[in-house]
């Protein structure tokens, strides 16, 4: 078991913050993964490359799930554009740390945070007032990208 990258510096790879490309608010709801994944695709559509899509969309699921199951409290769903980086980020009300779980190939469950590392190019997360903001971020130039996670 380890806990993920605590309060990171998050321009370490992501360039400075360009604008954020959506915001949505939803209730600890197990329907929310997706309509989280719907609306984060809709927003991708519109403003980034294709190829780190389905990463951002399977990161923005297992972030949803966690805080559904874990957190049980509002969370609200960012996605953002960084310099050199798409950001999406989940925001919820426990100040618990996230923590990847060891491998347990019969485990039918408690493999989010694997994918999340596995997919993403950098995460973390930062405490917040309210509680924590888990987030991921992927290059969105196909060049820069590392697909040999």
């Amino acid at each position: 078991m380890s806990h993920a990258p605590p309060n990171p510096v998050m321009s370490l790879g992501l360039g400075e913050f360009q604008y954020s490309l959506g915001q949505w608010e939803f209730s600890a709801d197990a329907q929310v993964e997706g309509i989280s994944r719907a609306h984060i695709a809709d927003a991708l559509a519109q403003d980034a490359s294709p190829c780190r899509v389905d990463d951002v969309v399977a990161t923005v699921s297992e972030l949803v799930a966690n805080a559904v199951v874990h957190a049980r409290s509002e969370l609200k769903v960012l996605l953002e554009k960084w310099q050199h980086m798409i950001v999406v980020a989940v925001e919820d009300l426990s100040r618990t740390p996230p923590v990847v779980q060891e491998v347990d190939h019969l485990a039918e469950n408690g493999r989010g945070l694997q994918i999340v590392e596995s997919v993403a190019d950098h995460w973390g997360y930062d405490l917040t007032a309210e509680g924590k903001r888990v987030w991921a971020g992927f290059y969105f130039d196909c060049e820069c990208a590392d697909t040999s996670h």
